[in-house]
C-alpha cells in the first residue's frame, strides 16, 4: 500500500512511478500518439492520389463518438467492480481481525475472574454500594477530575438538560449516601479447588523464565506501582495489588492460538504457489512495524524477490514481470507473517499435512475453539455463564465470515469475459482515437497532445482497475497484511495488562 501526503493539488503524487497507472499506461499512449503523427504526416502524399476526401475517410466525430461512449461506460464499469473488490478486500480484513480481537479480550477478561486472582483483583464497588469518594484511598486522581470537570461543565452550561438531569440525580445520590465510615469486610485468600481445576493450564502459575512468549517490560514500567521493573531472567514474587503478574499459561497460549489463526489466513489470501510453505516467523513484542510500502524496505530484503534498486522495481512493474505467481511467491517470503511464541514442530508438521490454504486455516479455527472449550469446562474462565460464553464463538464465527470474504475476493478473480472485452477495446481505442484527431484537428502539436492526454485517461483507467482488483496480490498497491498482522500480535499482548491501575483503593481507616 502505498502512502501519500496531501500537499498542494497533489503535485507530489506525481513524483511516484512504481505503482503508479499513470505511468504504466504511457508507454502505450506514446504509440498511439506515433500512430497519429504517421497519419497527419500522411495526408498531404495521399492527398496528392486520393485527393482531399480520399484522406480523411470520417466526416463526422459521432461515427467515433459512439464507440468511445461505449469504451468508457465499460471502463467505469469495470474500474467501479475493481475498487468495490479492493475495498471489500479491506473491509473483510478488519472484521476478521477485530472480531478475533474482541473474542481473545473477552477471554483473557473472564480469565482474570478465575478464582486464583481473587486475592489480587481490585475491589469492587458494587459490594460497597454506600461509599463515599471521602471512604476510599488509592485511585483518587481519576475522581477528582472528574468531579471538577463536572462541575465546570455545570457552571458553564446549567441551561443544559441532560446536564442538569445528571447533576440532580449526583445530588440525590450524594444525600442517600451519607452514612459514616465502616470498615471492609475481610478478604480471605481463596485456595485453588481440587480436582479437574488444577489440571488447567491456567491453574499453572507461568514461570518468567519458562514464557512462552516474551513478556514485553513496558506493561510492568506502565501498570506497575512499584519502581522496581522485573527481568525475565528473575523469578516474580507472588501476585499484590502492586505489582502485575505475569500472565499465565492460559493467556500465553490464547495470544499464541489467535495469532497463529490471524497469521495463517492472512498467509492464505497472498495465494503463493501450490506446494509453498507458508511463511511464518515468531514476533517479537516492540519490534518496527513492517513498512506499508515495499518500496522502503531493506535493500538485502528487497533482494529477496529480484528487486535490487529503485529502476528494476519500475521495470519489473511497468513490464508486468512482477505480476507473475513466482515472482509474487518470492515476494510474500521476503515478507514472513509474526506469531507470538512462534510455530512448534509439531504444529508445522500438522499444517503441511492440510491441503490447501482453506484447510490450514480450518485447523487453526478448530485448535482455538477446543482450546477454549476446554479450558472454560476446567475453569479457566471463572464462573463466567454459558450464554455469555457463546458470544465468543459468535465473535469468531463473525471473523470466519470476514475471512471467507477474503478469500472470495482472493481467489475469485475478476469475470474473464468482462476483463477480456475491456483489454480488447482498450486496445481498439490505441488506433481509433488517432483517426479522429487527424480528421477534425489540423495542428500536428495540439492533436497529439490531446490524442495523449484522451488515451492515456483511457488506459489509466483500465490500469487503475487491474491494480485494485486484486488487493493483495499486486504490490506495491496491495494491503499491508504483514503489518496488520504486528498490530494484531500487539493488541493480542494487551491481554497481560490484567486490571487498570486506578482501580486499586482501600477504605480509610
Amino acid at each position: 500500500m502505498i502512502l501519500y501526503e496531501r500537499d498542494v493539488f497533489g503535485l507530489r503524487l506525481l513524483l511516484r512511478v512504481h505503482g503508479s497507472a499513470v505511468y504504466k499506461s504511457l508507454f502505450p499512449t506514446l504509440l498511439s500518439t506515433s500512430f497519429f503523427v504517421a497519419i497527419k504526416m500522411s495526408i498531404p502524399w495521399c492527398s496528392l492520389y486520393l485527393g482531399a476526401s480520399g484522406c480523411t475517410p470520417i466526416e463526422h466525430p459521432y461515427v467515433i463518438g459512439v464507440l468511445i461512449s461505449f469504451v468508457a461506460f465499460l471502463l467505469t464499469f469495470r474500474l467501479n467492480y475493481a475498487y468495490g473488490r479492493y475495498w471489500d478486500g479491506a473491509t473483510g480484513i478488519h472484521l476478521m481481525l477485530s472480531k478475533w480481537l474482541d473474542s481473545a479480550l473477552a477471554l483473557a477478561a473472564f480469565g482474570y475472574q478465575n478464582q486464583k486472582y481473587y486475592v489480587n483483583q481490585p475491589k469492587a464497588f458494587g459490594k460497597h454500594p454506600h461509599l463515599r469518594r471521602q471512604d476510599i484511598v488509592g485511585g483518587l486522581q481519576k475522581w477528582q477530575l472528574l468531579e471538577e470537570g463536572t462541575k465546570l461543565a455545570q457552571a458553564e452550561s446549567l441551561e443544559a438538560g441532560l446536564r442538569k438531569k445528571n447533576y440532580v440525580k449526583l445530588k440525590l445520590y450524594n444525600s442517600m449516601t451519607k452514612k459514616k465510615s465502616y470498615k471492609e469486610p475481610k478478604r480471605e485468600p481463596v485456595p485453588h479447588p481440587k480436582g479437574s481445576l488444577t489440571k488447567s493450564i491456567s491453574s499453572i502459575r507461568a514461570d518468567a523464565s519458562k514464557a512462552r512468549i516474551p513478556i514485553p517490560l513496558r506493561f510492568l514500567r506502565r501498570f506497575a506501582a512499584t519502581d522496581r521493573i522485573e527481568t525475565l531472567e528473575t523469578p516474580h514474587e507472588p501476585m499484590t495489588s502492586q505489582n502485575i503478574p505475569y500472565p499465565s499459561l492460559f493467556m500465553q497460549e490464547l495470544a499464541h492460538l489467535y495469532s497463529l489463526l490471524g497469521a495463517v489466513a492472512l498467509e492464505s489470501l497472498r495465494a503463493n504457489m501450490e506446494g509453498v510453505d507458508m511463511r511464518i516467523i515468531e514476533y517479537i513484542p516492540g519490534s518496527p512495524w513492517p513498512p506499508v510500502d515495499p518500496d522502503y524496505l531493506n535493500r538485502d530484503i528487497r533482494s529477496e524477490y529480484g528487486d535490487q534498486n529503485a529502476l528494476s522495481s519500475i521495470f519489473y512493474f511497468i513490464t508486468g514481470t512482477s505480476r507473475t505467481q513466482e515472482k509474487r511467491t518470492l515476494y510474500n517470503a521476503a515478507r514472513p507473517l509474526g506469531v507470538l511464541g512462534g510455530v512448534s514442530d509439531n504444529e508445522i508438521a500438522a499444517l503441511r499435512s492440510c491441503q490447501g490454504p482453506y484447510a490450514k486455516v480450518t485447523l487453526c479455527s478448530m485448535w482455538l475453539q477446543e482450546f477454549i472449550t476446554r479450558e472454560s469446562l476446567k475453569g479457566s474462565t471463572g464462573h463466567v455463564g454459558t450464554p455469555i460464553l457463546t458470544r465468543i464463538y459468535q465473535f469468531l464465527s463473525d471473523g470466519m465470515k470476514g475471512y471467507n470474504q477474503c478469500r472470495l475476493i482472493a481467489y475469485v478473480p475478476f469475470p474473464h469475459p468482462h476483463a477480456q472485452i475491456a483489454t480488447c477495446f482498450s486496445i481498439v481505442i490505441l488506433f481509433v482515437l488517432p483517426l479522429l484527431f487527424s480528421g477534425f484537428v489540423s495542428s500536428l502539436g495540439l492533436g497529439a497532445l490531446m490524442n495523449t492526454l484522451t488515451v492515456g485517461c483511457f488506459l489509466g483507467l483500465h490500469e487503475t482497475a487491474r491494480e485494485l482488483e486484486r488487493p493483495f496480490q499486486s504490490p506495491p498497491n496491495d494491503l499491508p497484511l504483514t503489518t496488520f498482522q504486528a498490530q494484531l500480535c500487539e493488541a493480542l499482548i494487551s491481554v497481560y495488562a490484567a486490571y487498570n491501575p486506578n482501580l486499586f483503593w482501600k477504605l480509610k481507616k
